[in-house]
């Protein structure tokens, strides 16, 4: 192992490791709103809202990523959208990734039972209490586990912005 080419390319590989530092940054946090959103969404009593969170997950779940940066990157110019390489990548991740996150966070709220909001309301919280005090707390211990496997996705997911000449490590 010739490790003088290591030392010699060093400051390259730290821009390079800033750069996948930073993409993955902006993905996790738009992605980590995003999966709210999108939990609301499939979650939602209003039919056409279900509709439009159920379309957008299946959409984004069922498309590699590298289409949807092309996608961003390459088709939004020609209807008038112009964005930097580094914006592409981090929206094309951010909006992949919070249909998982979403999902995620759907999963755990639909696991806790539901007779723990009813005792809940039944002890005269309202229902934004009781999410906020008891079924969230909840759900929270039951979802971290797959966002952090979801966050080391995301971070494996940058090499995929070299495709659109983001220079990252």
């Amino acid at each position: 192992m010739n490790l003088a080419f290591i030392l010699n390319n060093a400051p390259l590989l730290m821009e390079g490791a800033a750069m996948t530092v930073a993409l993955a940054i902006g993905a996790t946090l738009g992605a980590t709103l995003g999966g709210g959103v999108v939990a609301f969404l499939r979650m939602s009593r209003h039919a056409p809202l279900r509709y439009v969170g159920t379309g957008f997950v299946e959409i984004m779940r069922n498309t590699p990523i590298l289409v949807q940066i092309f996608v961003l990157y390459f088709g939004l110019p020609t209807l008038g959208v112009h964005m930097s390489a580094f914006t592409s990548a981090v929206l094309a991740m951010s909006l992949q990734n919070s249909a998982y996150i979403g999902e995620i966070y759907r999963a755990g709220l639909v696991s806790i039972h539901p007779r723990q909001r009813e005792a809940a309301l039944a002890l005269g919280m309202m229902p934004g209490m009781a999410l906020r005090v008891i079924l969230l707390p909840q759900a929270l211990r039951r979802v971290l586990p797959p966002l952090g496997n979801q966050f080391i996705i995301i971070i494996k997911d940058t090499s995929v912005a070299s495709t659109i000449a983001v220079a990252e490590l």
